[in-house]
């Protein structure tokens, strides 16, 4: 899955650091285009990055290590899903309680007008719905084989998204739809 729309995920990423400023406390979810995204993140200063993400927090260790941003991460903690290298769980969603987070960052597996964010694995769904449900600012990253997609588990509304970050431009066919007059849609 890493190579799959692989150069749009990497322009989605790029541009999505940008949304993070100094002193943001943010939580990352899980997917391929989250490791994108967090390859990116560098000239950060003071940033706390929340994540059940195993792939993620390695790569943020490491740039981390290589001062490419400076702050703290934090590995939620709850059952590990090896096939998916996630963390999941009641425990995953309790920790996420205890923080007052800035912005999530969150993946689809699809997005519709109808059913909102969707993702394939009910258990990681439930860990970016809590996300999504204590958190500042949602913002969703996306490449645009997933716009008009629904997948098996709903993860929140459109209403719910304050910012999609997508590779292609806003579409067409959502131009009218009130649903989305609060959304901001950022082209990467």
């Amino acid at each position: 899955r890493t190579t799959v729309n692989q150069d749009a995920k990497i322009k989605v990423g790029k541009k999505a650091v940008e949304l993070i400023s100094n002193g943001d406390v943010i939580a990352i979810d899980v997917g391929t285009t989250m490791l994108e995204f967090a390859q990116c993140i560098e000239n950060k200063k003071d940033i706390t990055i929340l994540t059940n993400s195993l792939p993620v927090s390695s790569v943020l260790t490491e740039l981390l290590n290589q001062n490419k941003f400076t702050g703290q991460i934090l590995l939620l903690g709850g059952q590990i899903d090896p096939k998916h290298q996630s963390i999941c769980g009641g425990l995953t969603e309790q920790m996420l309680n205890q923080f007052n987070i800035d912005k999530a960052f969150i993946s689809a597996g699809g997005v519709s007008i109808q059913s909102g964010v969707s993702n394939y694995h009910l258990r990681e769904t439930l860990v970016s719905r809590k996300m999504v449900e204590v958190s500042k600012q949602v913002i969703l990253l996306t490449d645009y084989s997933k716009i008009g997609v629904d997948t098996f588990c709903k993860v929140c509304p459109l209403e719910k998204v304050d910012v999609i970050v997508c590779e292609q431009p806003f579409p067409e066919e959502w131009r009218n739809d009130s649903k989305l007059e609060e959304v901001n849609w950022i082209q990467a």
